[in-house]
């Protein structure tokens, strides 16, 4: 059933309508169409007999006289308690659940058998603001100004500067929360079991600002926005139909699990899951920042969204993940394993480094237990000097099915010595350079001058050999090519030589022209010419 939350109509026990069509008669309609009759929603006497009175309200709805009855009646957000229906008498009874007590506007449609609820705007109230800046709990009414403890109606704010800790230690409700100073570090604390409910919209307004969740529940019904960190620590609950905005980011630490049982979830800073699941039960949106698996698990019902900033490191995401933006498997390097489906679109970038042959510890790799369905950018770096040998190949995409190709490769794969080849189970990049890095020799000159002796395989032949005076500068120094024609060719090595004075300072890289004429340093290091 859909019910109109506070502040809206809605036809209750159908599908929704606008209030100006019901109100018709009213506003000017026909007067032959005027079927609909107003009545006031009073409160009652409490029904004793039902439920313990300090959980309950009722109101009764008197009907005109002669006024067709309806056979069922809700009240606004009615949590599943049965009607009582006094046919006797001209009033029904309904029971509201810890609701506020405030008159509710009904009107009836006797032709339906339906009763709109249009609940009063709410009344501005002050807020109650957290003044002990020693830190300590949310029930004690000495720590809040007025003295008092914030409830179901009422404005919570935790904003006063100072370092300090709020420890909710008993159940709580708010119709909003406003916390985070702008100087030092206020903690919001929810320990198991306790549950603190956010029925209006909240934020926690500065970066200052952190909610730990070290067992207990948060409820949103509506949205909150977070400036500053979420700590879930050994697991917690968020449950709500709202929206959980994460632009400071966070951590999840096990062992326990943090369940997001129905609020939607979008992260736009840096959240770390480094121990336990994180179980999110409705969407996961990510807009920007970063979702880093360090240790932890992500356990998904619905696909996760990357629409900015990336999803990085090793672990297992449980379910399926959509890239708009970037994958980063590894912590240089890695593995990320997806055990439902992948699918990159258009401006999708998956990343991959290579600094050895050993898979996940030497190379990154994407696991895809499903469908891995390809067409973003794939791009490969080479760190720590990294030369893959010749014939070596990466499988970097293992998946139970793959289709598509990636619609860009950066840089091109020529320029690393390697090719991309593609086969039903995933991808694999081969090292089509030469067998190995270049050798350099050194020989010493009986009068005293060195002769270096550089030396490389035939088979790559597009390099080019490079000295300059000294090292220096963004470039790595003022670079220049040493002319083709005075290298030797021998049994399918390629070796040059050179006499320097003791004098002299010389280096040396062995290169090739790269993507857009970027210089590709396939030397390893730069030489020196001396036996230093």
């Amino acid at each position: 059933m859909n019910l109109p939350r506070p502040g809206r109509s809605g036809r209750l026990g159908g599908s929704p309508l606008a209030l100006v069509a019901l109100l018709g008669p009213w506003l000017g309609a026909d007067a032959g169409e005027a079927r609909h009759i107003e009545v006031q929603a009073v409160l009652g006497q409490m029904y004793d007999a039902v439920v313990d009175a300090d959980d309950v309200e009722t109101f009764g709805l008197s009907i005109p006289r002669g006024t067709a009855l309806p056979r069922r009646l809700y009240p606004v957000r009615n949590l599943g308690v049965p009607m009582i229906q006094r046919a006797n008498l001209k009033q029904y009874q309904a029971v509201l659940l810890r609701r506020p007590k405030r008159n509710y506007t009904a009107y009836l449609d006797p032709d339906r058998d339906d009763v709109w609820f249009v609940p009063p705007p709410p009344q501005p109230s002050s807020p109650v603001v957290w003044t002990n800046t020693a830190g300590g709990k949310w029930s004690v009414a000495a720590n809040w100004s007025p003295n008092q403890v914030p409830g179901p109606t009422d404005e919570a704010r935790i904003t006063e500067d100072g370092t300090y800790t709020v420890t909710v230690d008993a159940d709580a409700a708010v119709a909003g929360l406003t916390f985070g100073g702008d100087r030092g570090v206020q903690t919001l604390l929810l320990d198991y079991p306790n549950t603190l409910t956010l029925n209006g919209a909240s934020v926690g307004r500065t970066t200052n600002g952190v909610l730990r969740i070290t067992g207990g529940t948060l409820a949103v019904p509506e949205n909150l926005v977070l400036a500053g960190p979420l700590e879930c620590i050994n697991g917690g609950r968020l449950t709500g139909r709202g929206t959980l905005t994460l632009n400071g980011g966070g951590q999840i630490r096990g062992p326990g699990d943090t369940d997001l049982v129905g609020c939607t979830l979008i992260n736009a800073g840096k959240l770390e899951i480094l121990g336990g699941t994180l179980r999110c039960r409705h969407w996961f949106t990510q807009t920007a920042g970063e979702t880093r698996l360090a240790g932890g698990y992500l356990e998904l019902d619905q696909p996760l969204v990357l629409q900015g900033g990336a999803l990085t490191g090793n672990g297992t995401v449980i379910g399926s993940v959509i890239n708009r933006a970037a994958v980063v498997p590894g912590g240089s390097p890695g593995t990320l394993t997806f055990t439902g489906d992948y699918t990159e679109e258009r401006d999708a970038q998956l990343f991959v480094e290579l600094s050895g042959t050993a898979p996940g510890r030497e190379f990154d790799q994407l696991v895809v237990n499903g469908t891995a369905s390809l067409g973003g950018t794939l791009n490969v770096s080479l760190p720590n000097d990294f030369f893959p040998p010749h014939g070596s190949a990466y499988a970097f995409l293992l998946a139970g099915t793959r289709t598509g190709e990636f619609a860009r490769v950066h840089p091109e794969l020529s320029t690393l010595g390697l090719k991309l080849d593609y086969g039903r189970n995933g991808a694999t990049l081969i090292a089509t350079g030469p067998a190995g890095p270049p050798t350099v020799t050194f020989e010493r000159w009986v009068n005293g001058a060195d002769l270096i002796v550089l030396a490389w395989p035939e088979s790559a032949a597009d390099w080019r050999l490079e000295s300059a005076p000294a090292l220096g500068g963004a470039d790595g120094g003022a670079w220049s090519p040493i002319p083709p024609a005075l290298y030797q060719t021998n049994a399918g090595i390629v070796s040059y030589a050179e006499l320097i004075p003791p004098a002299g300072n010389r280096f040396f890289r062995l290169c090739q022209p790269g993507q857009n004429g970027v210089v590709m340093d396939r030397s390893v290091k730069p030489v020196r010419n001396d036996d230093d």
